[in-house]
């Protein structure tokens, strides 16, 4: 789980510099973050932070 701590944190801090999600697209963050949330064994922490993201994708 270590690995998906990673990916997760990864995803956080791409999406936090990316602010307006204007390289890639929010589409494309939204697919990797429900990529990840996908994993089977995922941790309940790490589901609510992948859910947050999912909320900073969804506002604006």
């Amino acid at each position: 789980m270590k690995n998906l701590d990673g990916a997760i944190a990864h995803l956080e801090a791409a999406i936090a510099v990316d602010g307006n999600i204007a390289i890639f697209g929010r589409r494309y963050w939204r697919d990797r973050v429900q990529q990840i949330r996908s994993t089977p064994g995922i941790l309940p922490l790490q589901s609510r932070r992948l859910q947050y993201l999912l909320h900073q994708l969804a506002v604006e």
